[in-house]
């Protein structure tokens, strides 16, 4: 904030009105007035919230002070967004702008990509009221919400967006981020976030929160040849077939929990001869027995392919 800082000095310097500005929890004290009587104005724009506070004598000049603070605010914002979208069209940005303009950037920090297939504005916004006291940048790109910060606990700040999202917008969402710690590299790490939601919906995948080790055996699967795709989906397509949603979501859920039944079997909430009946139905169906780890490999590899292809017919 080291830019606004010295503007509001400057509009001290220059109008003589002696004030206080109150926002993002920082106060920037311009002139002491302690035992004065005072007013105060508050104020929103871009999400974050603020108030001005001067002498009752100056109570007139508030609007204006209003007007010219808000005003900077924005054109902050909007230089901090421009420099983001440079970067993510991979222009290098000078070491010295990204101290001035964006030094709440200067350590490490994450990108995240929202993916929404529909709502994408009303997702922005709902990101910019739940941010609007945190130094964030947030902006559209395609289709994702694109926010930029220096987050801690970046899995509680993901969790708490799709939680908004569902609550709020009743869309499904796909989430991807990356720790990163230079914004010349947020182009890259962009691409591969977009890679893993991309991977996400043409698999149909049940998760839909990925961090920079998730979904590297799909990825794997996606770059076999194609040819042996198609050998491997015509070989268990009649398989795969027969199984009803509830045979499919009983396979999800028991390679989700590491193909350990007690565990599989309390997430979904049936009992464990339940899900041996369910198993050995999967067996019958397919002649696979996903109890087994290496029948089990050659079964995740072949139902991923399968799903794909029956999804993009």
């Amino acid at each position: 904030m080291y830019s606004f800082h010295k503007f509001l000095e400057e509009l001290y310097l220059n109008t003589k009105i002696p004030f206080i500005v109150v926002l993002d929890d920082k106060k920037f004290v311009l002139s002491d007035f302690d035992n004065c009587d005072k007013v105060s104005l508050e104020f929103e724009v871009n999400g974050k919230k603020g108030k001005i506070i001067t002498q009752k004598e100056y109570e007139s000049c508030t609007s204006l002070l209003r007007y010219l603070i808000e005003n900077k605010i924005k054109e902050v914002s909007n230089n901090k967004e421009k420099l983001i979208r440079k970067a993510l069209n991979g222009v290098t940005i000078d070491k010295n702008i990204i101290h001035k303009e964006l030094g709440f950037l200067k350590g490490d920090f994450y990108i995240i990509n929202v993916y929404l297939a529909s709502n994408l504005q009303e997702g922005l916004e709902l990101v910019n009221e739940c941010y609007g006291n945190k130094n964030i940048v947030s902006i559209l790109k395609e289709d994702n919400i694109v926010i930029i910060g220096a987050l801690e606990d970046v899995d509680d700040h993901v969790n708490s967006i799709r939680d908004s999202i569902d609550s709020n917008l009743y869309v499904k969402c796909y989430i991807s981020y990356m720790k990163l710690n230079n914004i010349n590299e947020i182009k890259e790490a962009y691409e591969i976030n977009m890679s893993k939601i991309n991977l996400a919906i043409k698999y149909d995948l049940d998760e839909v929160i990925y961090g920079e080790r998730d979904l590297l055996f799909e990825t794997l699967v996606d770059s076999i040849d194609e040819d042996l795709k198609m050998k491997m989906y015509e070989d268990f397509g009649l398989g795969f077939s027969k199984l009803d949603r509830e045979m499919i979501k009983t396979i999800e859920t028991f390679f989700k929990c590491g193909l350990n039944i007690s565990d599989a079997s309390k997430e979904l909430y049936v009992h464990r001869n339940t899900l041996i009946y369910r198993l050995d139905k999967i067996q019958k169906c397919t002649s696979y027995d996903i109890r087994n780890f290496n029948e089990a490999v050659i079964f995740k590899i072949a139902f991923l392919i399968w799903r794909g292809k029956e999804i993009s017919k």
